[in-house]
């Protein structure tokens, strides 16, 4: 195995990724241990992309059957597609294969897992066009090839935060790199958020991505924030309170920044309770 790994990194990873589909947390570790060995994992292809994980040009590409609401039966369809020729637009995708397994919502997470990048037509065009090109692909399997296809109005691609979050939503995680990864590089001293619970009752740095953001009221009328921030591995409930919240400068939803707090346990889940908070991005 030690072999493998060493003189084949990118067959042995994809095997391994093959036999963690199922598992959202292994895939997620196994697709960050690629990361960091210089082992580049793309965004699935419609035309490139089957029901496992595939080395192609030392590369390995993400498959279809581990993008969120894409079915068995919608794979199965889609890779049948295929064989008998490669789709050519979005157009053609929708005339062979919508309504047979492949839905509304199977469609929108194809779109924003970036499996039609290569039509290059950007995801933001993809979506607010979704309508017109649905209503194509219920009639399009009746219609020649040539017949006349709708123009869709172009929007210009979505920010690198919405990616993000498109990327949470679809796969479970962030597949492309994590942006506190380079942060780690450069502050020696930061903590990974897996590694929280050897830091109980301890003071820590660590560098996270704002996910989400919620703002509420004491008893006494004072502020204070829960932050939900996430590393390439993991996510951690940072809690802010009234002291730190009124020094804190303004910071929103996909802000990076350095966590300085004390690690404490609520429940069975390891949170940071702040006494700093700096935005770095």
């Amino acid at each position: 195995m030690a072999y493998l790994k060493a003189h084949y990194p990118e067959i042995f990873m994809c095997n391994l990724l093959s036999g963690a589909i199922n598992s959202e947390g292994k895939t997620k570790e196994y697709i960050y241990e690629s990361k960091i060995n210089g082992i580049n994992i793309t965004p699935p292809d419609i035309n490139k992309s089957t029901d496992n994980y595939i080395n192609m040009d030392k590369n390995i590409v993400y498959p279809l059957t581990n993008i969120k609401n894409v079915g068995i039966s919608a794979v199965k369809t889609i890779l049948e597609e295929v064989v008998r020729g490669k789709f050519v637009d979005i157009f053609d995708f929708v005339r062979r294969c919508y309504g047979k397994a492949v839905t509304r919502k199977t469609l929108e997470n194809l779109v924003l897992a970036g499996a039609f990048d290569s039509f290059n037509i950007t995801r933001k065009t993809l979506i607010n066009n979704l309508e017109i090109i649905i209503n194509y692909g219920e009639i399009g399997e009746y219609l020649d090839d040539d017949v006349f296809k709708p123009e869709l109005e172009v929007s210009r691609e979505y920010s690198k935060a919405e990616i993000m979050k498109h990327e949470l939503e679809v796969f479970g995680f962030y597949l492309s790199n994590h942006p506190v990864t380079e942060y780690k590089l450069k502050y020696p001293d930061i903590i990974s958020l897996k590694d929280l619970s050897l830091y109980f009752d301890k003071n820590i740095n660590t560098v996270v991505y704002i996910d989400k953001i919620k703002t509420i009221d004491t008893k006494q009328k004072e502020k204070m924030m829960f932050i939900t921030g996430s590393d390439e591995l993991n996510q951690a409930d940072i809690v802010v309170f009234p002291k730190v919240y009124n020094g804190l400068s303004s910071i929103e939803v996909g802000d990076i920044v350095i966590v300085t707090g004390k690690v404490e346990k609520r429940f069975d889940q390891y949170q940071i309770i702040t006494s700093k908070i700096k935005k770095i991005n």
